[in-house]
């Protein structure tokens, strides 16, 4: 089913969408994507004792990048954390 429309939509229709968003991602860039989203992991898993991926918890982590990176860099790693974490976790 559609969320905006409320309109059922075909199967192939749903599994395209889904696999939208990783089509996206250039196989030149894919290692590049998956060595930022590694990185958010795994100070995740160090620093953030919950499992939930929040708007908090991307601040504090953004935060954390601002003492080491420029604020270009910033925008860029946010791009790739907003396209990877949605791919992995799904959020809003």
């Amino acid at each position: 089913m559609n969320e905006t429309t409320g309109a059922i939509l075909p199967d192939n229709v749903v599994e395209s969408a889904e696999e939208a968003p990783q089509a996206f991602i250039a196989t030149k860039s894919k290692v590049i994507y998956e060595k930022c989203y590694s990185d958010f992991q795994h100070w995740h898993q160090i620093n953030i004792c919950a499992e939930i991926v929040s708007e908090n918890v991307l601040l504090t982590y953004f935060q954390q990048l601002s003492t080491k990176h420029s604020s270009s860099a910033l925008w860029v790693y946010c791009s790739i954390l907003r396209c990877t974490i949605n791919k992995n976790i799904d959020i809003k």
